[in-house]
């Protein structure tokens, strides 16, 4: 037979350890005793402490990044010398203090639009958790984070990465998004409405045009921030931007204009607003230009 071998600490075959040093300990029995026990790791001989029931134990100290190998010999106390072999493996992967190595960019984008944060970190069994405004999001757990469709409640509010292993943890830097609003005009019943294809952020000011809307028997007044309010700002002046994106409506003012009355023998002929001609009274020498005289 030969002795019995039984692994204690670490009590596998095989393990993974992030130290670079580590304490082997096994037991040994045999009915003969046990004459001696030796250990070899990675081909270099280890001295043994011999402990109490049966216990033996090395310290173990430059482990090698990857596998590493470390062998009890057993040797009983027959005439015979009989001897076991217990192999056990070591694999170390040392855990790599986190490191960020490119922070979130802070983002200006049209409001609707997809926006994306992305950090890169080295180490090792890394995880990630993105918050917002200091507080996590729940599921944002990837390299990157992805905001599908703007909205205005997501103006000016702060993105971050907090990267964490076992042994570490490092927050990025905070990126800001920043959404672009646009401006549109609505003539509100003309036309000749102007446009604006730029884009501004909250607070920007923005020059209103100074082309005016054409309706015909109408006055342009200015512009208003409500199809049937008042008028807020004249061609021309500035604003500054608010949260969303802004419509100028026209606001119109009727013109009055004089009809225009003509009479004749029993008739009379009416210009009107619209600019037709309304004729009346006795036809019977074709006054009323229908081509009849009735």
């Amino acid at each position: 037979g030969g002795p019995v071998i039984t692994l204690v600490t670490p009590n596998k075959d095989s393990t993974k350890v992030s130290e670079s040093s580590l304490r082997a300990t096994v037991t040994c029995t045999d009915t003969s005793g046990i004459a001696s026990v030796t250990c070899i790791f990675n081909g270099v001989l280890l001295p043994v402490n011999k402990g109490a029931d049966n216990s033996y134990s090395v310290g173990v100290t430059g482990l090698a990044v990857g596998e590493n190998k470390l062998v009890f010999i057993a040797t009983d106390g027959s005439a015979n010398e009989n001897k076991t072999k217990k192999d056990f493996t070591i694999v170390y992967n040392p855990i790599i203090p986190v490191k960020i190595t490119v922070n979130p960019d802070s983002q200006k984008v049209k409001l609707g639009a997809e926006v994306s944060f992305e950090v890169m970190a080295i180490g090792n069994d890394l995880t990630y958790q993105w918050q917002e405004n200091g507080k996590d999001i729940k599921g944002a757990n990837d390299t990157a984070y992805t905001i599908s469709k703007t909205g205005v409640n997501d103006d000016q509010k702060l993105f971050q990465c907090v990267v964490s292993n076992s042994v570490d943890e490092v927050t990025s830097n905070p990126a800001k998004l920043t959404l672009l609003y646009a401006v549109s005009y609505d003539a509100n019943g003309g036309t000749r409405a102007p446009s604006d294809s730029m884009l501004y952020a909250k607070g920007k000011p923005v020059n209103i045009s100074s082309s005016k809307p054409g309706r015909e028997g109408h006055t342009f007044l200015g512009w208003s921030t409500s199809k049937s309010g008042s008028v807020d700002y004249e061609p021309g002046k500035t604003f500054n931007m608010e949260t969303g994106n802004v419509t100028f409506y026209a606001r119109w003012k009727r013109t009055i204009r004089n009809m225009k009355v003509v009479a004749g023998y029993f008739y009379s002929m009416f210009l009107k607003l619209d600019g037709t001609l309304w004729v009346c009274g006795k036809n019977e020498r074709g006054q009323l230009c229908d081509g009849t005289d009735t």
